[in-house]
């Protein structure tokens, strides 16, 4: 209840608090995306003149690798040269011109002939025709009056195009990302050029004081041109962006940042637009909970906790509702009404129920005793005749109607008086017509085996029925002038909640050879029976007979009471 009315309260609240709160977001998202289009604009001017110093640098080491002079075989020219050129081009520090197997001829820098650059991986990738110009991606060294330096290399090919050497540049880092006079960046904004494994080669601003490490460059690098933010040593936040360059062959990219915008300048607008209106909105979900638990929940609690008492115990407390609303009282008045009115109708339908129930079991009784009433007289009866066939036939009789008395005895002994437990009453039928039947075969065994089945009484009766024609059939007809043999009855569960009953001797067997549900074959009495019986409880009927015996099974659903 204080539930469904604190979310009424709170939907009725929601969309003034929900206006009020994008408006805030939306003020919010406008200054992410100036800072972001301020970012943007930054790494911009960084990365273009980066590509122009990193493009002039790269078109002129492929216009001195074609030169004659670095090319040829005089080395003393070829060192000339290259260190003129490095003495008019600020942009070079140094210049070498390797052989194809990477060892340096001649240099800009005298003490630099004799290194191997076989190993290296900008070498490695020109020399196997990956391209023509290519940047070594890492610092490889320090010049002996700048500092670290940048290789970048172009492959130097002969007249048959061959690949025949290299000529590579250290660049002078501070000209990768210096920028002129005219051109401002924010004041707080840094910038730094990284190779590809995330070594920073050159920086602008302080990257101590924001914390960009290697490892946070090679973050940026994985995802190129998605800003990422994080929080600086100082504890700022910052927002960086990454792109690679555009030069082909430079393996670097540019990295920029800014520091975020602190939350002080929303201050005003964030108590007006998105604090006051949410916590109004709280407030009142939660006066409109607490109320509706003092004047609803609790004494509703009471009540059912009074009904929960009165369903275990029969009796309906008194309660006290003090301070609750006038119509919990009435309701509560109400319920004890009910409770009164239940528990007195409640002792008039036990009184009647035990009195149909009395009544039933008395009717099963004594038709049972009626039944046996009938099978002394027909005892009588047989005793008084002559003709054996006539006091056989008397036998059957009785042995049939005792079969319904046993059922009707199994009904009444159990507490509802609608389902009898089948396993018991075929053990107890199959030892009646056993033992009434020992003097016709009396070298014949009985053997049982039945799993426990419950079945409704419409069932009982044609199933007991069932089996004492079959069981009387096989005494009779099965094992002629005292023939030893036995006799099996085997009850069992088989799938789709199906039961198997099965009646097999292992005597002279029948002409009979199959009798189906459905079948007209010709026969006895007895079989005539025994199909009536299958067709009554809707079951499948199975007879098979040879000289190994006879076998007769019915398959069947038991109904449920």
């Amino acid at each position: 209840m204080k539930g469904r009315l604190a979310l009424i309260v709170a939907l009725v609240l929601l969309v003034p608090t929900a206006f009020a709160v994008a408006q805030a977001m939306r003020v919010l998202k406008e200054d992410e995306q100036r800072q972001r289009a301020t970012l943007e604009r930054t790494l911009a001017l960084i990365g273009g003149y980066h590509d122009q110093v990193a493009l002039q640098a790269t078109r002129l080491l492929l216009s001195l690798s074609a030169r004659p002079a670095i090319v040829g075989a005089d080395l003393d020219a070829c060192n000339e040269a290259l260190k003129v050129e490095t003495q008019q081009n600020a942009l070079f520090l140094t210049l070498n011109r390797a052989d194809r197997d990477g060892n340096v001829v001649c240099s800009s820098w005298p003490d630099a002939q004799g290194i191997s650059y076989a190993d290296r991986r900008w070498f490695q990738e020109l020399a196997t025709g990956t391209g023509r110009i290519t940047s070594s991606g890492v610092l490889i060294g320090r010049h002996p009056l700048t500092g670290p330096t940048l290789v970048v290399g172009a492959s130097v090919l002969g007249p048959d195009d061959q690949f025949r050497g290299t000529l590579s540049a250290g660049l002078s880092l501070e000209a990768l990302i210096a920028l002129p006079r005219s051109v401002q960046l924010p004041a707080d904004a840094v910038a730094a050029v990284v190779d590809r494994d995330g070594v920073i080669a050159t920086s602008r601003g302080d990257l101590d004081r924001v914390g960009l490490d290697e490892k946070t460059v090679r973050r940026l690098l994985e995802h190129p041109m998605v800003p990422q933010v994080w929080a600086s040593k100082a504890g700022r936040a910052w927002q960086f962006l990454a792109r690679p360059s555009h030069v082909p062959g430079m393996q670097t990219m540019v990295v920029a940042g800014l520091p975020v915008e602190p939350w002080g300048w929303l201050d005003a607008r964030f108590q007006s637009g998105i604090l006051l209106p949410t916590s109004i909105l709280f407030l009142s979900v939660f006066v409109v909970w607490v109320a509706t638990d003092i004047l609803i929940t609790r004494p509703l609690l009471k009540l059912a906790r009074a009904v929960r008492q009165w369903r275990r115990e029969g009796e309906m407390p008194p309660l006290m509702l003090e301070g609750a609303p006038e119509e919990l009282g009435e309701l509560a008045q109400a319920f004890a009404r009910a409770a009164k009115e239940i528990r007195e109708r409640d002792e008039l339908l036990q009184a009647s129920l035990q009195e149909k129930d009395l009544l039933l079991r008395e009717i099963h009784h004594r038709v049972k005793n009626n039944l046996q009433i009938v099978t002394s007289l027909l005892n009588l009866r047989a005793g008084s005749l002559r003709n054996t066939q006539a006091q056989r036939a008397m036998r059957e009789a009785q042995l049939s109607i005792k079969a319904l008395a046993l059922v009707h005895r199994k009904l009444y002994e159990r507490p509802d008086l609608k389902q009898v437990s089948l396993d018991e009453l075929l053990e107890e039928l199959s030892s009646l017509v056993h033992d009434l039947s020992a003097d016709l075969s009396p070298r014949v065994t009985l053997t049982l085996a039945l799993d426990p089945v419950v079945v409704v009484s419409d069932q009982a009766t044609p199933l007991a029925l069932f089996c004492t024609e079959l069981l009387t059939n096989s005494v009779k007809h099965a094992f002629p002038r005292d023939r030893e043999g036995c006799i099996e009855v085997r009850l069992e569960r088989i799938a789709d909640h199906q039961v198997r009953l099965t009646i097999s001797d292992d005597g002279i067997g029948t002409q009979a050879s199959r009798v189906g549900r459905n079948s007209d074959v010709a026969g006895g009495m007895g079989l005539k029976l025994v199909q009536m019986f299958a067709r009554q409880i809707g079951g499948e009927l199975v007879s098979e007979s040879d000289e190994r015996g006879t076998r007769t099974s019915l398959v069947f659903t038991p109904a449920t009471a």
